[in-house]
């Protein structure tokens, strides 16, 4: 997927500024796609189940979890989520184990799915 990105000179009334048409592409840049699950009662406690978070192409595991941590963390409850980091928090991503501190650099690519699941806890 591609993304064109507008150069900050232009008016809004798309008129010609510096010879370069409003509607010229300035900058070509890849994104890709991660699906985000919230599992159990957390989609419930946070208002969502699933998203979908768009970075750029060659974004690692860390970006990932910086921009939940912007959308959502304030959603998270203080059980799980306290002084910006997931407490007690499952993570897989593509169904295999991940963790926040040692796979920070794991490249990320269009299509993966990272999985939030909550203990869980009965009796």
């Amino acid at each position: 997927m591609f993304h064109y990105k507008r150069k900050s000179s232009y008016l809004s009334n798309s008129k010609k500024i510096n010879n370069v048409s409003p509607f010229q592409c300035i900058e070509m840049t890849t994104v890709i796609k991660v699906k985000i699950n919230f599992m159990s009662i957390l989609g419930e406690m946070i208002g969502v189940h699933e998203a979908i978070i768009e970075l750029p192409e060659n974004s690692t595991f860390k970006n990932l979890i910086e921009q939940i941590k912007e959308t959502y963390g304030k959603k998270f409850p203080k059980q799980l989520y306290k002084d910006g980091e997931f407490q007690y928090m499952h993570l897989m991503l593509n169904r295999r184990d991940i963790y926040e501190q040692k796979d920070a650099d794991h490249p990320l690519k269009d299509g993966d799915v990272l999985y939030f699941i909550p203990p869980i806890g009965g009796g």
